[in-house]
């Protein structure tokens, strides 16, 4: 069995998982925090809470932007009439892949942490914006 096969099939029986991949997200984010806490690293940690936010926006965003739809042939987005069918909410970024490249992005930065040269000091007045 090659390795993409392998790959698809641990994919398949993660994907029900909820409870249990999410579980494991919290136990690699305490131990990154627990990294942070002790070592430091702030403008990297500052680096991935903007890529997850980045992730979270477009988890929350729909796939079909009713603003681009302004043809008279594409269908409504919203119904029309109470006859119409209801179209679910359909995500750019579905929860499973959302969850896969949030746990890539938490072991690459978790795995940045033991490089000292990246422990580059935040400025707290930069942040705090005077």
């Amino acid at each position: 069995m090659d390795i993409q096969k392998r790959l698809q099939y641990c994919s398949d029986k993660l994907q029900p998982q909820f409870r249990y991949r999410w579980m494991a997200t919290f136990v690699l984010v305490c131990f990154y925090a627990l990294r942070v806490y002790l070592y430091g690293y702030c403008i990297l940690t500052f680096f991935l809470g903007m890529s997850i936010s980045t992730l979270v926006m477009f988890l929350l965003s729909s796939r079909i932007d009713p603003d681009l739809v302004v043809s008279s042939d594409a269908p409504s987005i919203l119904p029309t009439k109470a006859s119409d069918e209801l179209r679910p909410f359909v995500p750019c970024l579905p929860e499973f892949e959302f969850w896969c490249i949030v746990n890539k992005i938490l072991c690459v930065a978790l795995c940045l942490t033991f490089i000292p040269i990246l422990n580059l000091p935040g400025i707290w007045y930069v942040h705090k914006g005077t």
